[in-house]
């Protein structure tokens, strides 16, 4: 334990002096200034990590051999710091040489990879002392992906009124001392931006640890649990029984909450049998955590703080902000302040109305009426760009408060509504919806007489939509949505009178380990897209997905956190006329390795397949090669991925290539030269590769090259110059140099240079 503490206050020294010999050099000289500001920004970012590092190292067990690469790095950087200082200005070509090492070393040192080990570092050690549930199996890079479940969100960028209600808040639980308190107000009054911005108060952030937990109307405690853990860094053991989940509940606040009290903000909490059973489980006399809950009525008893409306001029305030009448240009006070009157100074309306239209004609006493205003901005939309308000009725489909991927969106909209897809990526882009914009999603589709869209939302296997049957009537509904809990038994017999036949997307949302496709589709044949998400933290298994053979017109399928092992197997004699696959997050396992199975005889007509965050994938199964319809591949942070198959040249119809972020992946095949069509290829944040293929210059349609951080790369091959087509070329300052080499500024070819984002929030 002594030699990890030396290690520890090594670490923090050696980097302490590097950052001062840095500090140095840029204050006497000015031969390499540019390039050490840069690496003194990235030091001073890495500065916190490292401070956790040397100061853990008293308290934890850790191995030694996790400092010993960082603080080596470091000593690299001091020496080569230094022998920068003896450089002469007339020395051109050793200046030119030294920077180039600074540049090698800076990207060595501070490129995402080493971001992330250093941050798992951080966190493993945070782990080892806090943690003492039972450890989980989900893999680490899956755990990392977790970590930040339960971060404080951002308060919105204009909050106004909020201060009293703070101190009030600090008052009752730091001051008097209350264990559990109930800030209570309507939907839509602020409660959730009154709780963050009580989180961002110093004294609070200092005394506490604080976790920050959406509820939702059909909360799972399990879920709560396994969102604790995983913000932790770890993951809870699968647990039915809901008296032990409570007890482990309990025990990571009281275990976690020793040397510095917790605070656990509850948003959103509904009345009914789960929140009640948590609160009434918690100990009133802890002193390891604090719980504050928000919600739209009292609970049980307990101590609330009913939450105002904003005052008049802070509610003009904020009406202006969202309007943009800042700065008084065409603004009559008196029709501001009539619509803050009808708003109630509740901060939803005032942002929505604000944002929407400038007069009002109800006054909002209650949430149904909060509807019907909201509803007037809709009909806004439905005069001037009804495909604006359907794309808004879609998002109904998701649950609230959950992150909805973008690329699921645009599967729905491209179908429904015809939109241009673009060449966009968006499955690295994410959407959040208040659970009262889904309810009036659900409210304007449940007034549709003709019932485009039928949401559906189940608790167990009770229906909590009121569905009453069609009596075997058949509805003219277009997009169907499931959104399931953990104990659903994927019994769907209660609504086998369900005739939909013109169904076109189906969204299933699955908290279950196990879920079967509702059979009562099976004759929906003009059934075009399908989206499986599993919000749980275990991969499910679909157990029937043999019925996606009854799909004549499928196109697309989109599936999230699923297991694909049994899929292939279930699939391996049917003919699908699927044009797009998109996994996210899914478990890949051994789903390939049977070579009797053909996908090329499964997916004959396929054109894009995407592959995302799936980090069991260590090498692209052979078969997708034999796809020769493909002309769309991307494969994105699958950290594992080390290989392509040299069959890759075979898809002489493709034409985006999109590898990015794989970061284990050491070389491209020389066959990738045979894909004649390709317009589009991007290698960005793939460390380990060392070198484009010799004969590049082959491929005669590219359009679009990105290298950004492949900062391996020494040299680029000489055929790049037989590239006719090339447009753009993007990439950093560390290859900029190379490219130029390549292509002067002379031949047209357009270099866009692009910051490296050195970003841990994704985690």
């Amino acid at each position: 334990m002594a030699l990890l503490t030396v290690g520890g206050a090594a670490l923090g020294a050696v980097f302490e002096r590097l950052l001062h010999a840095v500090e140095k050099e840029i204050r006497q000289a000015v031969k390499f200034k540019s390039t050490l500001n840069k690496i003194k920004e990235k030091l001073e970012s890495l500065k916190p990590l490292v401070d956790d590092i040397s100061n853990m190292n008293n308290e934890l067990d850790l191995s030694q051999k996790e400092i010993e690469g960082l603080e080596l790095k470091m000593n690299q950087g001091v020496e080569l710091v230094e022998k920068c200082s003896d450089v002469k200005n007339r020395e051109v070509r050793k200046k030119r040489r030294y920077t180039k090492k600074l540049r090698a070393w800076e990207k060595s040192l501070q490129g995402p990879m080493e971001s992330l080990q250093l941050q798992l570092v951080r966190d493993v050690k945070i782990i080892r002392k806090t943690l003492t549930i039972k450890k989980g199996s989900a893999a680490p890079s899956d755990l990392m992906m977790m970590k930040g479940l339960c971060s404080v969100p951002d308060p919105p960028k204009l909050t106004v009124g909020l201060n009293d209600s703070v101190k009030d808040l600090k008052l009752e639980l730091l001051v008097k001392g209350c264990p559990v308190l109930v800030l209570t107000g309507h939907g839509g009054s602020g409660k959730t931006t009154l709780a963050t911005m009580f989180c961002q108060d110093y004294e609070v952030k200092e005394k506490f640890n604080i976790f920050f937990v959406k509820f939702t109307k059909k909360p799972s405690l399990e879920l709560v649990l396994q969102r604790l853990c995983q913000h932790n860094g770890c993951e809870a053991p699968f647990i039915q029984d809901k008296e032990e989940v409570l007890n482990m509940l309990i025990t990571f606040l009281k275990n976690n909450g020793k040397d510095r009290p917790i605070l656990l903000i509850l948003d959103d909490v509904w009345p009914g049998p789960e929140s009640e059973s948590l609160l009434l489980k918690l100990d009133p006399a802890a002193e390891e955590y604090k719980v504050l809950v928000t919600s739209r009525s009292k609970l049980f008893g307990f101590p609330s703080y009913q939450f105002e409306p904003l005052h008049d001029e802070d509610a003009m305030t904020l009406f202006k902000h969202y309007a943009s009448l800042e700065n008084g240009l065409n603004t009559r006070d008196d029709l501001v302040k009539e619509i803050v009157k009808r708003c109630k100074s509740f901060p939803l309306a005032l942002r929505v109305t604000g944002g929407a239209w400038s007069t009002g004609s109800s006054i909002l006493n209650n949430e149904t009426e909060l509807l019907d205003r909201l509803e007037s901005s809709l009909d806004f939309l439905d005069g001037n760009n009804n495909i604006i308000k359907e794309c808004f009725l879609d998002l109904g489909a998701f649950p609230e408060d959950e992150m909805i991927t973008a690329a699921a969106l645009i599967d729905i909209w491209t179908e429904l509504h015809d939109p241009d897809e673009g060449d966009c990526y968006y499955s690295e882009h994410f959407v959040t919806q208040h659970d009262i914009l889904r309810d009036l999603a659900i409210h304007q589709s449940n007034e549709d007489p003709e019932r485009k869209r039928l949401f559906m939302d189940f608790n167990g296997d009770m229906l909590q939509n009121g569905w009453k049957g069609q009596n075997g009537q058949p509805l003219n509904t277009r997009l169907l949505s499931f959104s399931t809990d953990e104990l659903l038994s994927s019994d769907w017999s209660k609504l086998e009178d369900l005739a939909l036949p013109k169904l076109e997307v189906l969204v299933l949302n699955l908290k279950t380990k196990n879920c079967a496709l509702p059979e009562f589709v099976e004759n929906a044949d003009e059934l075009k897209v399908l989206i499986i998400t599993n919000f749980g933290f275990f991969h499910a298994e679909i157990v029937n997905f043999q019925l996606l053979i009854s799909f004549p017109n499928l196109k697309r399928i989109r599936l999230e956190r699923i297991a694909l092992y049994s899929l292939i197997e279930k699939l391996k004699r049917a003919q699908l006329n699927l044009q797009k696959i998109s996994l996210f997050m899914c478990k890949f396992d051994q789903a390939f390795s049977d070579s009797a199975i053909k996908l090329s005889d499964i997916f004959p007509n396929l054109v894009e397949i995407n592959i995302d965050y799936c980090d069991d994938l260590v090498e692209l199964p052979a078969g997708i090669c034999d796809i020769v319809s493909l002309k769309k591949l991307s494969i994105t942070h699958c950290h594992k991925l080390s290989k392509l198959p040299k069959e890759i040249g075979k898809l002489v119809n493709l034409e985006v290539l999109r590898l990015r972020s794989c970061i284990d992946l050491t070389e491209l095949p020389d066959s990738i030269c045979k894909l004649y069509n390709l317009t589009f290829l991007d290698i960005s944040d793939c460390f380990s590769l060392r070198k484009l293929p010799e004969d590049i210059g082959k491929l005669c349609s590219l359009k679009t090259l990105n290298t950004r951080s492949c900062s391996r790369f020494s040299e680029l091959p000489s055929s790049n110059v037989e590239l006719e087509k090339l447009k753009e070329v993007i990439c950093d300052e560390e290859l900029k140099e190379l490219w130029d080499l390549c292509f002067p500024d002379s031949t047209g070819i357009t270099l866009r240079l692009v910051k490296e984002d050195i970003n841990l929030n994704w985690l």
